[in-house]
């Protein structure tokens, strides 16, 4: 049964993959002009020169011949060049995309310490004061855009004379492990902008499914004969209260990638989002076709993740 549904889930994320894909390059075909287009009004540009160019991308060729090009050669990991970089657009697009996923995994945690302790302490005692208040600074941060708090830290850090956050860019002169100084300044605004934007999500969901995990029988009888507390916290209430947080794991992983992308943007982070914007503006097809199936890629994955994590540590859903 687990192979089924395995192979039935991935069955679906290929075919969605491939209507994506083929949406993003009917879509560039659907645009007027191509990325040669800028170079049609400088005189220093002969046509004959453009025919050529055009003659080796395949820009003239019909939708059908191009997609089925590019298919032939994702089956042999090459997703194409990059017209803009002239290379190859698997090389330009890896490391963006480690460093976009480093950014999202670590304001996923940070965002994932400061929700749990108060959402299972709001939880235990909603009328706390501490309780009400971490509720009502939830809702408030919930109201207020990336954008808006990147904006908010960079002016902070100008104000008060702190290193302004920016990009890694030690990290390709010294590796990773000589660029952490310059590693960790360049993730502060965008983890603090993303985990603000994440936490109020999390807290929410796991407030209210730890509460009714408290209302539930079973824990009720397990409290009332004596356990110790750890025991039921995490024998008893924690497994059933898991499943909410798991599922909101997996689909929450793609709005946040896709907020990451602006708030990069933004920051200087040199992930996908710097990237896939300026690919967008100069029409470079295969970069922007590469970036949005590593994108939507990620957010199929962590969605299977959190379901076979559910099917596993929930008996009740098992077939």
């Amino acid at each position: 049964m687990w192979v089924h549904f395995l192979l039935t889930r991935l069955l679906q994320a290929a075919v969605t993959l491939g209507l994506l894909s083929f949406f993003c390059f009917a879509l560039f075909d659907w645009i007027p002009g191509d990325f040669l287009t800028d170079a049609e009004a400088s005189p220093a540009v002969s046509s004959a020169t453009l025919e050529g160019l055009r003659d080796r991308y395949g820009l003239d060729s019909p939708l059908g011949t191009r997609y089925a090009r590019w298919l032939d050669g994702l089956s042999r990991g090459d997703l194409g060049p990059s017209l803009s970089y002239q290379t190859d657009a698997m090389a330009l697009l890896l490391p963006r995309l480690g460093a976009t996923v480093l950014l999202n995994l670590v304001a996923l945690v940070v965002a994932l310490l400061v929700a749990l302790p108060l959402a299972t302490f709001a939880a235990q005692r909603p009328d706390s004061w501490l309780a009400q208040g971490a509720g009502r600074g939830m809702q408030a941060s919930l109201a207020i855009p990336e954008i808006v708090l990147v904006l908010l830290i960079l002016a902070m850090a100008q104000a008060y004379g702190l290193p302004l956050p920016g990009g890694a860019a030690a990290r390709a002169e010294t590796g990773w492990l000589g660029g952490l100084p310059s590693l960790a300044v360049g993730l502060v605004a965008p983890v603090l902008a993303l985990s603000v934007g994440i936490a109020p999500t999390y807290f929410r969901h796991m407030r209210a499914a730890w509460s009714e995990a408290l209302a539930e029988s079973y824990v009720l009888a397990a409290r009332q004969a004596g356990l110790p507390p750890k025991v039921v916290r995490w024998r008893y209430l924690f497994p059933a209260a898991a499943n909410p947080l798991i599922s909101l794991l997996g689909n929450s992983l793609g709005s946040t990638l896709s907020a990451s992308l602006l708030v990069e943007t933004v920051t200087g982070w040199p992930g996908l989002g710097p990237l896939l914007l300026e690919a967008v503006f100069s029409r470079d097809t295969y970069v922007v076709v590469g970036a949005v199936m590593f994108a939507a890629s990620a957010q199929m994955a962590g969605n299977l993740a959190a379901d076979l994590a559910i099917r596993r540590i929930d008996p009740r859903i098992r077939s």
